[in-house]
């Protein structure tokens, strides 16, 4: 089950293209999972363009699009969230990592504290210290009883709210999937 929001029909909104397509703004998939039509610097109810030749004002609009769009679909931009890991192996061996990224104070210290628990750890222990960290947010015991996780302790108490489990997951996964050199995009789904 799916809502949709904002519909439109291409042949209104693009009589240019002679198309005849019925779309939509927003998708809110499966009562929980939202997705947003890629967004330019155009105002969504008057369909008027915004700040032509000014990249700023453009940003500025596609971003208040995707914040009311959100907003009508009951979500929040604190809502989103996007990892990227960046990590330097040498002989196996995590010599430099990093993250950049955008979510939820959750998401965000998760991926700090595995950037600094994780350097100059082998590919061996960082996967090891993965299962044990993906233990404790899920509430399952912790093979190794916990002793490599150190600082990542702190998150223990997510296990007891399940919708940011994927939030303190987030980057793990993203590392997880690195490791095991997949070129896929990683998810904590």
């Amino acid at each position: 089950m799916h809502t949709r929001i904002r519909k439109f029909n291409t042949r209104t909104t693009y009589p240019e293209q002679k198309l005849d397509n019925d779309l939509c703004q927003t998708v809110v998939a499966q009562g929980r999972m939202v997705f947003v039509r890629g967004q330019v610097g155009q105002d969504l109810d008057s369909s008027l363009s915004v700040g032509v030749g000014d990249a700023e004002a453009q940003a500025e609009q596609a971003m208040s699009n995707i914040k009311l769009l959100l907003s009508e679909a009951g979500a929040t931009l604190e809502q989103i969230c996007k990892v990227t890991i960046y990590l330097t192996l040498v002989d196996d061996r995590i010599t430099d990592i990093s993250f950049q990224g955008s979510g939820c104070a959750i998401s965000t210290a998760s991926a700090s504290i595995l950037t600094e628990t994780l350097k100059g750890k082998t590919r061996k222990e960082a996967e090891e210290i993965f299962e044990d960290f993906h233990s404790l947010v899920t509430g399952q015991p912790v093979k190794s009883g916990g002793a490599a996780l150190g600082k990542l302790a702190v998150f223990s108490g997510v296990c007891e709210f399940p919708v940011r489990v994927k939030c303190a997951s987030l980057a793990w996964h993203t590392l997880h999937s690195a490791l095991e050199g997949s070129p896929a995009v990683a998810s904590s789904e």
